[in-house]
């Protein structure tokens, strides 16, 4: 098992992460949209940058929310996992099924992988 402050530093990092990957492609194109419907740059660029942090810190906010609902959620699989296997790890997790990602959580036991998808997931298979 991991050391908690490990485990915090690196959902820290994530969210950083996150709310960067997210909120500067959409400041970006907010900047550009911006720029040319006002036409001041350094307008759009502003505008822009404002926007693309409220709007990566908003879906980081959004993302971890979900996460927690989607752990509380799991913590009954978990148990009737752990009733019938040793889990050696469990989290959050995608399975590509024809080129579709499935969302869910994966069980790493000393059998093997069991992955259980959520409720979310719009794709019937």
């Amino acid at each position: 098992m991991k050391n908690l402050t490990v485990e915090k530093k690196e959902k820290r990092k994530m969210k950083v992460l996150s709310t960067v990957l997210f909120g500067v492609p959409m400041g970006l194109l907010v900047a550009i949209f911006t720029a040319f419907q006002s036409g001041g740059i350094l307008f759009g660029v502003a505008f822009g940058a404002g926007t693309g942090l409220f709007a990566g810190l908003l879906f980081t906010f959004a993302i971890s929310i979900f996460s927690t609902v989607q752990a509380q959620k799991f913590l009954s699989a978990r148990i009737e996992i752990t009733e019938k296997h040793a889990v050696m790890y469990d989290g959050e997790a995608n399975n590509i099924i024809d080129k579709k990602a499935v969302g869910g959580w994966l069980f790493l036991t000393s059998d093997g992988l069991l992955f259980k998808p959520h409720k979310f997931n719009i794709q019937v298979f």
